[in-house]
């Protein structure tokens, strides 16, 4: 198979994760003519356009020239296993009402977001992650990109993580859980408070999870969201997620404060093992 084809038949694979063909079109601003060319292997997508696509479906671009089988062996399990595994817990169905009426409730919220958080692993760093808020099948959903910076050569990115996770809106508190896609064994925890400004801007709280480094210690710290798109998310927003240092001017006079970094706050941080 050519890499047209490659495209294709893992794009494909890809969409049956997904609502429908319209749907998706829509969501990435793409022709359905042109999109269905695509996925029939008879073009290749623009640069542009297959940025936008790996970062709609959370895949690596290079992934999606991959033959199928290797394809299917990192991605094959990916379709909503989250979801899946939330369906047969028990009391899920009790809650179930409740999180679907959030994405009826929470219409602002839903677009691109920077997610802003001191590092658990880069000390004296704050991760700028991007989150993407959606509602699919009556639930609202959303991923999150880690793009860590090396720490030898601060400009070059290093590796990434990325989530997925459903959440819901609860006594006016925005409760959020996600499982890491890659490893699949790294989660958070958030609790959020939208703030009640029109328009609304930051959203403020506090998320727990385990660190990525070699002690593996559990975390607690706050979180940070500011809401910088509608969406869909794209290369060029995936692109922005870096480690930035406390002074960084790139991070918001709000966002400081809050974290307590400003002033040469170091950081609110809760460490166990």
């Amino acid at each position: 198979m050519n890499q047209a084809d490659n495209f294709g038949t893992n794009l494909l694979s890809l969409c049956k994760t997904d609502q429908s063909f319209s749907h998706i079109c829509r969501e990435l601003g793409i022709n359905r003519q042109q999109f269905n060319k695509y996925k029939s292997g008879q073009h290749l997508p623009s640069r542009r356009n297959i940025a936008t696509i790996a970062a709609y479906f959370g895949v690596s671009e290079k992934d999606l020239f991959l033959e199928p089988a290797a394809f299917n062996r990192i991605y094959g399990s990916r379709d909503n296993a989250l979801l899946r595994i939330a369906n047969y817990a028990a009391g899920f169905h009790d809650f179930n009402d409740a999180v679907k009426s959030a994405a009826e409730r929470i219409g602002d919220i839903v677009g691109v977001h920077f997610r802003y958080q001191v590092s658990s692993i880069y000390a004296g760093k704050v991760l700028r992650s991007i989150q993407y808020f959606y509602v699919r099948d009556g639930l609202l959903f959303y991923d999150y990109i880690e793009r860590f910076n090396s720490l030898d050569i601060g400009s070059k990115h290093a590796f990434t993580f990325r989530y997925r996770g459903f959440c819901s809106l609860l006594d006016g508190k925005l409760y959020m859980f996600d499982l890491e896609r890659g490893q699949q064994n790294e989660h958070t925890f958030a609790i959020m408070t939208p703030i009640a400004r029109k328009p609304r801007e930051f959203i403020f709280g506090i998320m727990s999870g385990v660190a990525a480094n070699m002690s593996r210690e559990a975390f607690a710290t706050r979180l940070a969201l500011r809401k910088i798109d509608n969406g869909p998310v794209r290369g060029s927003h995936i692109r922005q997620s870096s480690t930035l240092a406390f002074d960084s001017e790139e991070i918001p006079a709000e966002v400081r404060n809050y974290l307590d970094i400003a002033g040469g706050g170091q950081g609110r941080m809760i460490r166990g093992t």
